[in-house]
């Protein structure tokens, strides 16, 4: 239910689900939901609802921001993936105990390392700034 919010960018309709009681760190086929909500950054109209979605969500608790997708990503590599600087820092200020800057997924690749094979300048510009 929650992808389906997701995926249909409809921000009222994820906000009622978790509300409601659905499991924030859900993945759908291997992904966290997380994850789908900045992939659905890169598509129209999506960055406006990914940056409400993920401002709603860290939030929470009980998010686990370091989850990893069945890549063996982490939520800053797929930040690098499309370059998105501005959430990069959302998910660190998060992350307490400093993991996702050093995570490497199953490729061996650092978030950093993914920012520089896919060009995302500004990403990685932020993440050796922090």
């Amino acid at each position: 239910m929650l992808s389906t919010a997701v995926f249909s960018r409809d921000i009222v309709y994820l906000k009622q689900l978790i509300d409601e009681g659905s499991d924030v760190n859900s993945k759908c086929h291997g992904t966290p939901l997380i994850h789908l909500i900045v992939t659905t950054a890169a598509l129209p109209n999506g960055l406006v609802f990914a940056d409400e979605a993920i401002k709603f969500l860290i939030e929470i608790e009980s998010l686990l921001v370091t989850a990893k997708d069945d890549q063996g990503s982490n939520i800053l590599h797929l930040c690098c993936d499309y370059n998105f600087p501005e959430f990069i820092d959302l998910f660190v200020s998060k992350d307490s105990e400093n993991e996702l800057l050093i995570m490497k997924d199953r490729l061996g690749y650092l978030p950093l390392h993914r920012c520089a094979l896919k060009d995302s300048l500004e990403a990685g510009n932020f993440i050796t700034h922090i």
